[in-house]
């Protein structure tokens, strides 16, 4: 198993960035492609009681979906007390709950992300071995920088 030293946070999306996202997520035939991996997720403000909506990129795993923020942004903390949430995946929308992945739940889905995704752990700067392995020092590292957010949709 190959381990990174430091890992890489790259920047916050420019606001032109993320209405570009939406834009393409609205657009049918792009919305098929891209709403595979992206969706829209529109959040209440804790405080203000508004709607916010910002793309993400997400990934399925056991009915629920999986998404990674990083600390520094403040969106993924409404969830605290408000964690209502509608994803617009393609065609799809989708009402849930949303929860912040803590303590061993939390390794246990970046690891499960990064594995199933390699681009996302070469995104972050994670070196995986042959067999696509993460050293658990990698997923410790990363879990300080971001946090992962587990979305169970309303049944």
């Amino acid at each position: 198993m190959t381990t990174s030293t430091t890992l890489k946070m790259p920047g916050t999306p420019k606001p032109w960035m993320n209405a570009a996202m939406r834009t393409m997520l609205g657009l049918p035939g792009l919305r098929r492609l891209l709403g595979r991996m992206f969706a829209v997720i529109t959040v209440t403000g804790a405080k203000s009681g508004r709607k916010y909506s910002t793309p993400i990129q997400y990934l399925r795993f056991d009915g629920d979906y999986v998404v990674l923020s990083e600390r520094h942004r403040v969106w993924w903390r409404n969830f605290r007390t408000r964690p209502e949430v509608t994803l617009t995946t393609g065609a799809r929308t989708i009402t849930g709950r949303a929860r912040i992945a803590e303590g061993d739940e939390a390794h246990q889905v970046l690891t499960v992300c990064l594995t199933a995704n390699p681009r996302v752990a070469k995104y972050y700067g994670i070196k995986t071995d042959d067999r696509a392995a993460i050293d658990p020092a990698d997923i410790d590292r990363l879990s300080e920088l971001v946090v992962p957010i587990v979305i169970t949709p309303a049944t």
